[in-house]
């Protein structure tokens, strides 16, 4: 037996109390994930994960992993469904639940695994993440999965646990890259603790230098693909501080919040202290003997302080999604400190607080939209849209998820560029909304201007352009998404005007023109 079992032995199996409680709680984890599941539209990063499926090129891509599994499952026929495209998130998020409470009773017993789990079933954070089209519930799923085979591995020291671990680290690795600070801390423990665990940590060491060799290509890929985001979207992202730290450990239940400034901000804030608190009481509580407890805290620490040093000497990633696969540790802290509590009375109450504030946030999380609204949107557009009217999309990377839902004849283009472009986040003028708007498909005699994604984009500038050159026939507001519809009327079209209301030809695009045969054929049959 390895010192590993010795520190936190554990039975075999699930005793019934045991077993009840981790069913009531997967029960509940699935439940919250399913709720409502299709209730909101699509929004700008699940049509990016549609059109990485479509057109996956496993060498090229950063992270194919999730889109392989993605594309599988589109030829299984879900496209019509919001629903059923976020299916397979709620599976790997409701999943992800039973292998923690697995590694969590490992490292640290049962009793605070079933109390970390509940607090993982219903985090807003990732009840969030398994109710949309992209990988994060998936790279929870598979980072615990490692971790758990990196565990055995330590404890029994055969290679099929040490092959385990390296199987389901590459797919990690592959699903979300990022996560090559987990597999850094996984790799600082097996050094510390060399002396230790001697062969099995010699075995895993060497299996993370294979794991390492293998994702090379897919590495270099990620550092071009991430230039356009480090030199833009990244530069509107507040960096990291010590309050904002304090406040990233309380999104890991509450997910984000609004008003900031507020009263609910400051609430949300106030919990988040809260939780740090008790982080340290846990520190405190913390055994130098320990390995487990020091496998938990150096799971957290590790990618936490490797991702803020990243953000000051690389590019700003200081985004509470991008740490999700280390919640998990910071969940056992927090369990760990409340059931070591000598004082019950205390213990209660802090578990109290924190279970109120987050099934409150749930509770609001199910009840205000947290997307954009595209399907109203394009249904208000196609019920009020003429033969020769045209659409613009701004931003343009929104053309995937506008394409899922419009089934209209009119010509509509992305205005700008689909990547993410430092530009885009640089200053505006009228004359690059004029150049913007060259980008439109065609000149009809009314224009739809599709927004979303916008406000750090120039999207102050475009709207008062708008107002100050065309006459607005229509107006129309979503949750994060606005509808303009103007016609040439007084201003003309920039640097254009109608002749003989024919539009001038120079003025005709032809690169993104759509030509919707299966509607036209379908409107002439």
């Amino acid at each position: 037996m390895t010192m590993l079992d010795q520190d936190n032995p554990i039975a075999p199996r699930l005793n019934r109390s045991q077993a009840l409680s981790i069913g009531a709680i997967l029960a509940l984890a699935f439940a919250l994930r399913l709720y409502q599941l299709g209730a909101e539209s699509l929004w700008i990063d699940e049509g990016f994960s549609l059109r990485d499926a479509i057109s996956l090129n496993v060498m090229a891509e950063t992270r194919p992993v999730y889109f392989l599994i993605l594309a599988g499952w589109l030829k299984l026929g879900p496209g019509n469904s919001e629903f059923l495209l976020r299916l397979p998130s709620v599976l790997f998020g409701a999943a992800a639940v039973w292998v923690f409470y697995a590694v969590g009773r490992r490292l640290l017993g049962a009793s605070t695994a079933a109390l970390a789990s509940f607090f993982m079933a219903v985090s807003v954070l990732h009840i969030n993440h398994s109710q949309e089209v992209r990988m994060y519930s998936l790279v929870v799923l598979t980072s615990l999965l490692s971790t758990h085979f990196l565990l055995r591995g330590l404890e029994r020291g055969q290679l099929r646990y040490a092959l385990g671990y390296g199987l389901f680290a590459v797919a990690t690795l592959l699903t979300f890259p990022l996560t090559a600070l987990l597999f850094a801390a996984h790799g600082l423990f097996l050094v510390l603790y060399i002396r230790r665990y001697r062969r099995a940590s010699i075995q895993l060491l060497g299996v993370q230098l294979g794991m390492a060799a293998a994702w090379v290509p897919w590495f270099i890929n990620n550092i071009h693909a991430s230039a356009g985001y480090a030199q833009g979207y990244a530069a509107t992202i507040p960096r990291p501080t010590a309050l904002g730290l304090v406040t990233f450990l309380g999104k890991f239940f509450l997910w984000k919040w609004s008003d900031p400034g507020g009263p609910l901000a400051w609430g949300c804030t106030l919990f988040s202290i809260l939780l740090a608190m008790l982080a340290l009481y846990g520190l405190t509580k913390l055994r130098r003997s320990s390995a487990h407890e020091a496998f938990v805290w150096i799971w957290l620490a590790v990618p936490a302080v490797g991702l803020m040093s990243m953000c000051y000497a690389l590019s700003n990633m200081w985004m509470v999604h991008y740490l999700i696969f280390v919640s998990p540790a910071f969940f056992l802290i927090v369990a760990h400190a409340l059931t070591s509590m000598t004082e019950k009375r205390m213990a209660m109450a802090a578990l109290l607080a924190i279970s109120v504030v987050t099934l409150g946030r749930l509770a609001v999380y199910y009840t205000r939209p947290a997307r954009a609204e595209w399907r109203p949107a394009v249904r208000y557009i196609q019920e009020h849209e003429r033969p020769g009217d045209v659409i613009g999309l701004y931003y343009a990377g929104n053309k995937f998820v506008f394409d899922y839902y419009y089934t209209g004849v009119s010509d509509w283009a992305p205005l700008g560029e689909t990547a993410v472009a430092k530009e885009d986040f640089g200053s505006w003028d009228e004359q690059k909304v004029e150049r913007l708007f060259r980008q439109f498909p065609t000149v009809g005699r009314r224009f739809w201007l599709v927004l979303s994604h916008h406000t750090y984009r120039g999207g102050f500038h475009i709207v008062n352009y708008v107002k100050k050159s065309y006459r607005i026939i229509d107006h129309r507001g979503y949750h994060l998404l606005e509808i303009y519809l103007f016609d040439a009327h007084g201003t003309p079209v920039p640097t254009a005007a109608y002749v003989d209301d024919q539009p001038p030809q120079e003025m005709i695009s032809s690169s993104w023109q759509r030509t919707r045969t299966r509607d036209i054929n379908s409107n002439t049959q």
